[in-house]
């Protein structure tokens, strides 16, 4: 998804998010023990949210600056980072800029009554980092602010058996650079013992094939560069190039096709998808040409 794209959804949707995570944050937390606080005392409230689902997402963390755009601290969800919490004298009382709701994506931190901005400095595992700016005026009560996350997409080996037409029923190795075999796909996982499993598969280790059609392979791996070899040819049908094919998966997606031939006899010249029998989809073929005429 696009920033401009993300950024339209989270026009649309983003009142309505906010407003239910608002109820969630200001009703959870540590921070209730604040609530007789001194007048110059306020909370910043921060929470990372699935853009699409709106559920709160861990391991982020966050930046604070002052009215001035002048860096204040940084401070991490339930301080996992090595180094954290960090310390500022506008963090009050102590000036320990800690995390304090224990619930998983959640930040709350205790302040000086003021104005302050927040943007997101490490981006939630999977998720893209948001490059959004919030304003949070904390001046004379707390504030949130919200922060929707789009996944970052998995690489994909798109791999495709055809003649003149999509050909089901191949298998296919796929190796690593070094070429070491890592797992086998079948189209449409129709042999036993297929799907296979490989920690290279994202996001379950599990090598299924994601594409419902005939002849068509998509399988989600880590990004990285492989190698592609059909193992298993459709049947009727012969490879008519290299068994192999190389693979750059290490941006978003790779596509590798495989071209066969059929093997069926020219003397069965009424199997015209090679198949090695006349069925319905020979009556097809015929009929993307009836009505033709020879030039």
């Amino acid at each position: 998804m696009s920033t401009m794209t993300a950024a339209r959804i989270r026009w649309q949707w983003g009142l309505l998010a906010l407003l239910a995570l608002l109820l969630t944050i200001t009703g959870g937390g540590e921070g209730a023990q604040h609530a007789g606080a001194q007048a110059s005392q306020s909370q910043i409230n921060i929470s990372a949210a699935d853009i699409d689902t709106f559920q709160p997402l861990g391991g982020v963390c966050f930046g604070v600056r002052d009215g001035l755009q002048n860096p204040l601290f940084e401070v991490c969800d339930n301080d996992f980072q090595s180094g954290f919490p960090q310390s500022s004298s506008v963090c009050v009382p102590d000036g320990d800029c800690h995390d304090e709701d224990p619930r998983i994506g959640f930040v709350q931190v205790t302040v000086e009554s003021a104005s302050y901005s927040v943007i997101q400095t490490k981006a939630p595992p999977g998720y893209d980092l948001d490059p959004f700016e919030n304003s949070c005026d904390a001046t004379s009560s707390k504030c949130a602010v919200v922060f929707f996350s789009v996944p970052v997409p998995s690489p994909q080996i798109s791999i495709s058996a055809f003649a003149s037409y999509s050909l089901p029923g191949a298998c296919f190795e796929v190796s690593d650079d070094a070429q070491n075999p890592l797992f086998q796909v079948c189209d449409n996982d129709f042999q036993d013992g297929f799907p296979q499993s490989s920690s290279v598969c994202v996001p379950d280790g599990v090598c299924e094939d994601e594409n419902a059609g005939e002849g068509l392979i998509d399988v989600l791996i880590e990004p990285g560069l492989y190698s592609v070899t059909e193992i298993k040819t459709p049947p009727n049908h012969n490879l008519t190039f290299d068994l192999k094919r190389d693979c750059d998966a290490s941006d978003v997606r790779c596509f590798t096709s495989f071209l066969h031939e059929p093997t069926a006899s020219t003397l069965f010249p009424w199997d015209l998808n090679g198949d090695g029998a006349v069925s319905f989809p020979d009556f097809l073929q015929l009929l993307q040409h009836f009505g033709e005429i020879a030039p």
